[in-house]
């Protein structure tokens, strides 16, 4: 589970979305903490697709995702991974994230990914908080 889970963030890192989502259950929940443009319940692969798409749309090339842990329990797979990134605004959007991945049947079947959503805000979306 745990090589499952590295493989996701490794096609992500390539740019290679479909590879990451061939790992996924048809029926994934990808759940994305906060209350941003990016944040919510996104439910099923093709809603994932679209919502990777537009996320991608927002960064120049070159992205990367750095798996620094995985920690393994029953069906859940706890990943703490930094992103290299840059948002087409210029800022930099170097954001760490801890997901829970839950599998069922060998495939990632949910998950929940907490991350620093002021980043968000003021990388991705431009914004100035105070």
């Amino acid at each position: 589970m745990k090589e499952r889970v590295r493989q996701f963030w490794e096609a992500f890192a390539r740019g290679d979305l479909e590879g990451g989502l061939v790992l996924l259950s048809d029926n994934i929940v990808f759940t994305i903490a906060g209350t941003t443009p990016f944040s919510g319940v996104i439910a099923g692969k093709d809603a994932l697709r679209a919502h990777l798409q537009r996320f991608g749309a927002s960064l120049e090339p070159g992205a990367q995702m750095h798996v620094r842990e995985l920690i393994a329990e029953g069906d859940v797979v706890v990943c703490l991974s930094e992103g290299t990134m840059r948002a087409k605004t210029g800022r930099d959007y170097n954001n760490t994230y801890a997901g829970v991945f839950r599998f069922a049947d060998g495939q990632i079947v949910s998950v929940t990914e907490f991350l620093d959503t002021a980043l968000i805000e003021t990388a991705l979306c431009g914004k100035t908080i105070r």
